[in-house]
């Protein structure tokens, strides 16, 4: 464990001698890859809760002490923020289901949960691919003595219940904002559940580790108003959603607390086409990553660049990325760019035996 700065004991007396230090907890997981994203996470963090002490817990798989230092060197000043990185190994997650952009880390959310200390008896979790724009306190001050969770339901995610056979009704939720019950977590060994969940239920999964948290407690989450995970594509119309939840996105797109970049499309990508992208680079530029080039500049990437940038001046949020995923077109371009790389993996030097000699 590495600590920004050593903390006293929650509940103890501050070194002053001053009202006992109550921080709300943030814990934060993801690969050293992806610190410059975490960087602008935490950038906005701490720029909108300055008025409240912060106990941030950064899970990572891996090890990259240069990475660390710049992150953690880098941020902007908190009059009272304890920063911690634990290293979580992977080996026992290699086993679970993942996806083209979603990676084994995503499980790091359940099971960090037992790394925390003792006296943690609830903490927020927050994806690394957003950014804060309001003070936590009121979601900290959420009563969830009776729940494992609260989070925010899913709009996108209206044919998941089904899929997932959860009773007629239950809401699914996204799981890249949880207020999370550490304690009945622990005592109802809840980790484990949804671990032996996606562990069985494999690619039926189509959104990991999230399908699996609905679909083992459901039942035991308290929905959340949207504002406190305002996905970025809320920010456009879009008549697939119920006119109940259009009325409570448009009051939560008004003043959005947490503004979650969601779908393979983000906003540090040069293909990428979507409201509030400006927000990330603003808190990018508060960071040591604050001169990191767009990613997918290349002159490959320019038929996804084209393809997005046509239908996002549409209106339509269906991306190249959708494109290839679901339709036939798509898929057919996908087996035929893998055809072609796997031809160009013989053309490279040395990829081709040597011809042997002819001599007797």
């Amino acid at each position: 464990m590495t600590a920004l700065r050593e903390s006293p004991p929650e509940g103890t007396a501050t070194a002053s001698g001053q009202a006992e230090r109550q921080p709300i907890r943030v814990m934060f997981c993801c690969n050293p890859g992806y610190y410059q994203h975490l960087a602008v996470a935490l950038a906005s963090l701490l720029e909108n809760n300055q008025r409240h002490a912060l106990d941030i817990t950064i899970v990572t798989s891996g090890r990259d002490a240069e990475a660390e230092r710049r992150l953690l060197g880098t941020l902007p000043s908190h009059p009272d923020v304890e920063v911690y990185i634990k290293h979580f190994e992977l080996d026992g997650l290699r086993g679970l289901p993942t996806s083209h952009h979603i990676t084994a880390e995503t499980y790091l959310r359940i099971l960090a949960l037992d790394m925390l200390p003792p006296d943690c008896d609830r903490i927020i979790y927050l994806d690394c691919d957003l950014v804060v724009l309001a003070a936590l306190k009121g979601l900290w001050e959420t009563d969830i003595g009776g729940y494992a969770l609260a989070a925010v339901p899913d709009p996108y995610g209206a044919e998941r219940p089904d899929a997932l056979g959860m009773p007629e009704g239950a809401d699914y939720v996204n799981a890249g904002v949880l207020f999370i019950n550490v304690a009945r977590w622990r005592a109802q060994g809840l980790a484990a559940r949804v671990i032996d969940y996606a562990s069985r239920a494999g690619n039926r999964l189509e959104y990991h580790d999230q399908d699996a948290i609905n679909a083992v407690l459901h039942g035991q989450i308290l929905t959340l108003p949207f504002c406190w995970n305002c996905q970025a594509r809320m920010f456009r119309a879009n008549g697939s959603l119920t006119r109940l939840d259009r009325a409570a996105i448009r009051a939560a797109t008004g003043d959005p607390a947490i503004i979650h970049y969601t779908t393979a499309q983000k906003p540090w990508m040069f293909t990428a086409f979507m409201p509030k992208r400006a927000l990330y680079h603003r808190y990018l530029a508060l960071t040591a990553w604050r001169d990191a080039p767009l990613t997918r500049r290349s002159l490959g990437y320019l038929p996804e660049a084209l393809f997005n940038g046509a239908a996002y001046a549409l209106g339509s949020s269906f991306t190249f990325d959708l494109f290839l995923r679901t339709t036939n077109a798509g898929r057919v371009l996908v087996r035929g760019g893998r055809l072609i790389r796997w031809l160009g993996s013989f053309l490279r030097p040395g990829a081709l035996p040597a011809a042997r000699g002819g001599g007797r």
